[in-house]
């Protein structure tokens, strides 16, 4: 999951109060090019929609067959892509691909309020769960104690759907400094949470003045304390404040915690000396390894745009799936 999905749920949970009819359409399976993932989310109600399925002029066509009321019933299937339904040639996906899409028509009702409370309620905790969908009736389990259960992705077995979904991939970014303010941008667009910590009172009138401060949560804690506050398995953590005692702390929270991604830049030299406190503080060598450090793909960056490309590129290629 990521933040346009987390949108679509709080959207419908806006529309649900306004008493508005809508859609929820969930892609559960895709051949050939598909723009988003397996489980991703669209929501429409008349005049308004939250997400995507392919490119704009697609999605428009497919929102007028919902305006005209194609899909009478509750639930419905529906494919777009080489095959098309009414010979609409706006309905195809890039690459030759197709989608299949789960059509599932809302009113608002205390049932549907319940339904998709629960459903954010899930996302802000940062639990992985399923939604299980039969006999037209919609349940939620939470799988936060059985790691076993995750990345089954859309399981289909006859009037059965599973549909699994991991929490959003946050991004907490130690230090204001140039790389990290392109690195939140990058972060942002992937559409992961991003998390900025910096108390350093220059820094912090540097972001005040330049005021981009749009892609990210600024926190004003101790990076240790950040750190310990907000990690968790689907967590990275990127120590860029370039401050051996403000990088040392982060560090030493993050390697004690089940981040799946640890960086820290720095120079080669800069780097070894961290890893001699590291030692130093008693962390064993097995925790260490878990650092990358210099922080990012061996890419020739030299520039805080190419080395922010080279970070985003190494905590994608480790990001575990959503």
């Amino acid at each position: 999951m990521n933040k346009v999905d987390s949108c679509v749920i709080s959207s419908i949970n806006e529309w649900i109060k306004e008493e508005k009819e809508f859609y929820l359409c969930t892609i559960i399976s895709a051949k050939g090019a598909s723009v988003r993932p397996l489980g991703s989310l669209f929501a429409y109600t008349r005049g308004e929609k939250v997400a995507f399925i392919s490119e704009a002029r697609s999605d428009d066509a497919f929102c007028k067959l919902l305006d005209e009321g194609y899909f009478k019933e509750n639930l419905s299937y529906f494919t777009y892509g080489n095959k098309l339904i009414n010979n609409d040639k706006s309905l195809t996906l890039p690459c030759c691909g197709n989608v299949t899409l789960m059509i599932e028509k809302f009113t608002p009702s205390n049932e549907t309020y319940e339904l998709f409370s629960k459903w954010n309620a899930l996302i802000e905790k940062r639990s992985t769960f399923c939604r299980i969908i039969e006999n037209n009736k919609s349940r939620f389990e939470d799988y936060s104690l059985e790691p076993s259960c995750e990345n089954k992705d859309v399981k289909i077995e006859d009037d059965k759907i599973e549909i699994t979904y991991s929490p959003i991939i946050q991004v907490l970014l130690v230090g204001a400094s140039p790389v990290s303010k392109h690195l939140a941008q990058l972060a942002y667009n992937l559409g992961y949470i991003v998390k900025l910590c910096e108390n350093r009172k220059l820094f912090l009138d540097n972001l005040e003045y330049e005021g981009i401060n749009k892609n990210f949560d600024l926190v004003k804690l101790s990076s240790d304390l950040f750190v310990e506050k907000y990690v968790d398995k689907y967590t990275a953590v990127l120590v860029l404040a370039h401050d051996a005692s403000i990088d040392d702390n982060a560090v030493s929270s993050a390697l004690n915690s089940e981040s799946f991604y640890i960086g820290a830049i720095g120079s080669q030299k800069n780097c070894d000396k961290r890893v001699q406190r590291l030692k130093n503080k008693n962390f064993s060598d097995d925790l260490i390894s878990k650092l990358y450090a210099p922080i990012g793909l061996s890419i020739n960056s030299r520039t805080p745009d190419e080395i922010s490309f080279s970070i985003i590129s190494q905590l994608i290629s480790l990001k575990p799936s959503v």
